[in-house]
């Protein structure tokens, strides 16, 4: 794992708040400003970018929360803009 990259920590049954949790900014804690589902990679990984302290990270997703954010993303009410890569 190399540095700016977080493992998700939720279940894909949580709430959309925890799910959310798992993807803030480990600086500002601020939600990411884009969220880019990253579909390049042979594991799940969402590249995040913080727009506040412009911090950029990648988190790691389990093949079940890859498929929770993709079924049922849990930024809806929330500023954050994600895109697929693709």
């Amino acid at each position: 794992m190399s540095p700016g990259t977080e493992v998700a920590r939720f279940r894909p049954d949580d709430p959309d708040p925890l799910v959310q949790a798992s993807f803030a900014c480990g600086f500002c804690l601020h939600q990411p400003t884009v969220a880019r589902i990253a579909a390049d990679r042979e594991d799940g990984a969402v590249d995040c970018r913080c727009g506040p302290c412009r911090h950029e990270w990648t988190v790691l997703l389990t093949d079940e929360q890859l498929l929770r954010i993709q079924l049922r993303p849990p930024w809806q009410g929330v500023a954050t803009v994600v895109r697929r890569a693709g």
